[in-house]
């Protein structure tokens, strides 16, 4: 099980969101006779300028994106300027992945987030049919981090596998083998092995 800390690049994106779509009211009810149905449709438009603070990217090409979203989120308040004090007894890595390479990333983040905010907003109707959105960044700031996390890899059939521990929270996330019914118990046994390992040790990286 090793510690480590992730280079991170974490985004703030300043947004202008539009949608447009159709929203329909459903209304049913009965009488003794018959069943009714009523649908009022609406053109719906929302549009709102919203800013996304902290959206994380891991920097690092060896580590799988999939794992390090799995174990979001991290807690921001707890950040400290870098000191090599930090550093004694665990690994750090540097990034190899620039701001323009996670930068499709974040937008397509960005997107989805700006799209179900204008969709929540939205939400007095039965059905909402999105015809047309438009979501645009207008300004990014960036800022470096190294985000800890525990690592633990293990071979199984001639295949390695990985969990991930969240340093500041604990949360788990693993890759195995889906198709191998009898790995599941060992996963999950080894998941709250983790945990506990975790709330033990889990403070020293911080």
């Amino acid at each position: 099980m090793i510690g480590l800390y992730v280079p991170f690049w974490l985004a703030d994106c300043n947004t202008n969101a539009y949608l447009h779509g159709l929203g329909k009211r459903v209304r049913t009810w009965s009488d003794s006779r018959y069943h009714y149905t009523r649908t009022d449709e609406y053109s719906v438009i929302r549009e709102a300028k919203i800013k996304f603070k902290g959206i994380p990217n891991d920097g690092e090409k060896k580590i799988d994106d999939a794992l390090m979203e799995a174990i979001e989120p991290f807690d921001y308040s707890k950040l400290k300027p870098f000191s090599m004090s930090y550093l004694s007894g665990f690994y750090a890595d540097k990034y190899d992945v620039t701001k323009a390479e996670v930068f499709p990333k974040i937008k397509e983040r960005v997107e989805k987030g700006a799209l179900d905010i204008l969709k929540n907003d939205a939400n007095a109707y039965t059905t909402l049919i999105v015809s047309d959105r438009k979501i645009d960044i207008l300004k990014t700031d960036w800022e470096y981090t190294l985000m800890p996390v525990w690592f633990l890899n293990y071979k199984y059939q001639d295949k390695f596998y990985t969990f991930v521990v969240n340093g500041q929270s604990g949360k788990v996330a693993e890759i195995l083998p889906l198709s191998k019914a009898k790995l599941f118990g060992f996963g999950l046994g080894l998941t709250i092995i983790l945990t506990i390992v975790f709330l033990i040790i889990g403070g020293m990286l911080l």
